[in-house]
C-alpha cells in the first residue's frame, strides 16, 4: 500500500509540473505580445521625431522665404500623423502590459532571455514524466492486488442498551464484532482487469506524447529558422530603405527634389523600422515557443528534474 501511495504522490507532483508549464506558455505569449507592441511604439517615437525635425527646419525656412509654405503644411500634416500612429501604439502596449499584468500579477520584466538549447526535446520533459509516473502507479497497483487479494478485516465494537418495559432495569450488553472477507474472484478479478486496462491506456499515451513532442519541437525549430530569416530580410530591407532615405535628403538640401519624396521616403524608412523590430523579436518569441515546447520554463533553464522518492 506505501508503494502505491509514495507513487501517487509522484504522480501528484508530475502532474503538477505540467499545470505549471502550461501556465509558463500563457505567460510567455502574453509577454511577448508586450514585447511586439512596445517595438512598434519604439519605431513610432523614431518616425515622430524625423518627422518634428522636419517641420522645424521648414518653419526656419519659411520665415526665411526659402521654400513655400505649402511644403511646411505637408511637413505638419506628416507631423500629425506620426503622432497619430504613436497614440495607437501606446494604447496597445498599455491593453498588453495590462494583459500581462492580469495574468501574472506583476509587470512585464524589461527583458526575458530565451537562450539557446539543444534542438531535442528532453527525457525530463514535464509530459513524459506525469505519463511515466500513472503508469508506475498501475504497476504498484498491480502488485499490491496480486498480495491483497481480499478486502481488509473489520473488527467492531458493539454496545446495546435497551428494556422491554419502563419499569424494569435497563440491560447493557458490550460485543465484538469480526468480519473476515475471503477472496474470490469475483472481488479480484474485475479489480486486476480495471487496472490493467488503466496501464494499457497510460502506456499508449506515453507512446502517442512521444511522437506529440517531436512533431511539436520540429514545428517550433522550423517556425525559428524561418523567424531568423525573416528578420535578415528584414534588416536587408531596412538598410536599403535608409540608404534611399539619404540618397533623397541630399537631393531636397541641393534643390533637386521634392519635398513629398523625402516624405515618402521617410514614411517608407519607417515602416521598414517597424519590420526590422517586429522581426528581431519575432526571432525571440519563436526561440521561446522552442523553449516552451522542450519543456522549459521561463526564468528557469534546468530541465525538470524527475522526482525521486
Amino acid at each position: 500500500i506505501r508503494r502505491v501511495t509514495d507513487a501517487e504522490l509522484v504522480q501528484l507532483d508530475a502532474e503538477l509540473a505540467v499545470a505549471r508549464l502550461a501556465v509558463a506558455g500563457e505567460v510567455r505569449e502574453a509577454y511577448w505580445r508586450y514585447r511586439l507592441a512596445t517595438g512598434a511604439i519604439e519605431g513610432a517615437r523614431r518616425r515622430l521625431e524625423a518627422a518634428r525635425a522636419l517641420q522645424s527646419d521648414l518653419e526656419r525656412q519659411v520665415r526665411a522665404g526659402q521654400v513655400a509654405r505649402d511644403d511646411l503644411l505637408l511637413s505638419v500634416a506628416e507631423t500629425a500623423d506620426a503622432r497619430s500612429i504613436l497614440s495607437i501604439e501606446e494604447a496597445s502596449a498599455t491593453q498588453a502590459r495590462l494583459s500581462f499584468q492580469a495574468l501574472t500579477g506583476v509587470e512585464p520584466p524589461a527583458d526575458l532571455p530565451e537562450p539557446e538549447v539543444p534542438a531535442q526535446a528532453d527525457e525530463n520533459h514535464p509530459r513524459r514524466i506525469a505519463l511515466r509516473k500513472i503508469v508506475e502507479v498501475t504497476e504498484a497497483t498491480t502488485r499490491l492486488l496480486k498480495v491483497q487479494n481480499r478486502d481488509s478485516p473489520e473488527v467492531a465494537l458493539l454496545g446495546v442498551v435497551e428494556r422491554e418495559l419502563d419499569n424494569e432495569p435497563y440491560d447493557k450488553r458490550i460485543g465484538v464484532r469480526l468480519v473476515i472477507p475471503f477472496a474470490t474472484e469475483g472481488r479480484n478479478e474485475p479489480r486486476r482487469k480495471a487496472n490493467e486496462v488503466e496501464r494499457i491506456r497510460a502506456l499508449a499515451e506515453l507512446h502517442a506524447s512521444e511522437y506529440q513532442i517531436q512533431a511539436e519541437v520540429g514545428k517550433a525549430e522550423a517556425d525559428l529558422a524561418a523567424a531568423r530569416e525573416r528578420a535578415a530580410l528584414a534588416e536587408e530591407r531596412y538598410r536599403a530603405f535608409a540608404e534611399r532615405l539619404d540618397l533623397v535628403e541630399r537631393s531636397v538640401r541641393v534643390g533637386e527634389g521634392a519635398l513629398v519624396e523625402l516624405v515618402r521616403a521617410r514614411a517608407d524608412l519607417f515602416e521598414a523600422d517597424v519590420a526590422r523590430l517586429y522581426g528581431q523579436i519575432a526571432v525571440m518569441q519563436a526561440r521561446s515557443r522552442l523553449n516552451q515546447t522542450l519543456g522549459l520554463g521561463p526564468w528557469s533553464w534546468t530541465p525538470t528534474k524527475e522526482t525521486e522518492r
